[in-house]
């Protein structure tokens, strides 16, 4: 799983730090693209590096509709990597006495652009580039304009199912301390070697609660509120604490006590089952599955993220 996070995207007007209406976004954006980047096949390429620094690129699979739908790449110095042979495990240089400047390795993520809300979706990827980068767009082509990235506050999303007409609580889920020895031996019926060994190791405890048969936990606004003061009231005893929650207007959705941003889970398979063998997926293929589950996480945040900025 990977996490996409999301931001409301501000425009500025440069020279005075005035915001513009978001909804220039797109024209601006495309007037960019149009006029600096170079056409591949069926995606754009615009170079995003400053000068004297290692690379950055965007890929462009999408401008010209509803949204921007870009991979962002970083190059990472090729001395950091190998390849290896694995029939003999003889390991070799990768792009041995090439020139950084000319060839280079990538690390590289996937940024979604609503021009109609001017919400972005980016996902988290420990290395790539983040968002930052996309207003290179504007600083190495057009710095009469610029865009200023804030963060969706999660607590802002718990606040809006607290006080959100028909709230509804389907899922609770918190990671606790790990029992002592002897409360482990009674709930599992461990020996007590067995729960010697397990004590050796790094463990967690969640406790999970849900409604049978997809009903709800709570259907009525006083309850739903006691239980998430409560849950607030008791942040110092857990080590993760999240509900899954609706309201009228507002889809099912996990909320995360402990996340100052508002995150959404994205399923990201990196291989498919071929004649039951793993299919590693290739940078093309994964095109489609990044933009599939970005698309499906910000659809299904949509009306939240929409109420929360008041786009």
């Amino acid at each position: 799983m990977a996490k996409a996070n999301f931001f409301m995207v501000e425009l500025l007007e440069t020279a005075i730090s005035r915001e513009i209406p978001y909804e220039g976004l797109k024209d601006k954006i495309v007037e960019v693209i149009d006029n600096n980047a170079t056409k591949y096949n069926d995606f754009w390429v615009i170079e995003l590096s400053k000068e004297n620094e290692l690379h950055y690129v965007a890929d462009i699979f999408e401008y010209k509709t509803n949204y921007l739908f870009m991979r962002i790449s970083k190059q990472k110095p090729s001395g950091g990597f190998i390849y290896r042979d694995y029939e003999t495990n003889e390991p070799e240089s990768l792009l041995n006495g090439v020139n950084e400047t000319k060839k280079g390795i990538e690390i590289y993520t996937y940024a979604l652009l609503d021009y109609g809300t001017g919400i972005l979706s980016i996902v988290n990827q420990q290395g790539a580039p983040n968002h930052r980068v996309i207003n290179y767009l504007f600083s190495k082509y057009d710095v009469n304009y610029s865009m200023n990235f804030v963060p969706i506050a999660n607590k802002k999303g718990i606040e809006r199912i607290y006080l959100a007409q028909e709230p509804c609580i389907s899922q609770i889920e918190v990671e606790v301390p790990v029992p002592d020895a002897e409360t482990l031996e009674k709930l599992f019926h461990w020996k007590g070697k067995n729960v010697l060994d397990m004590q050796g190791k790094k463990l967690k405890a969640v406790m999970k609660v849900s409604s049978v048969e997809r009903k709800v936990i709570t259907d009525d606004e006083d309850e739903t509120k006691r239980i998430i003061d409560s849950m607030k009231s008791c942040l110092t005893e857990y080590t993760k604490a999240r509900i899954r929650a609706k309201a009228k207007s507002i889809k099912t959705q996990d909320y995360n006590f402990f996340d100052d941003n508002f995150a959404y889970e994205v399923h990201v398979p990196r291989y498919t089952l071929l004649d039951g063998e793993k299919h590693y997926y290739s940078a093309d293929e994964l095109v489609s599955v990044y933009r599939q589950g970005l698309f499906e996480a910000y659809e299904e945040s949509k009306d939240i993220l929409k109420a929360i900025t008041n786009r």
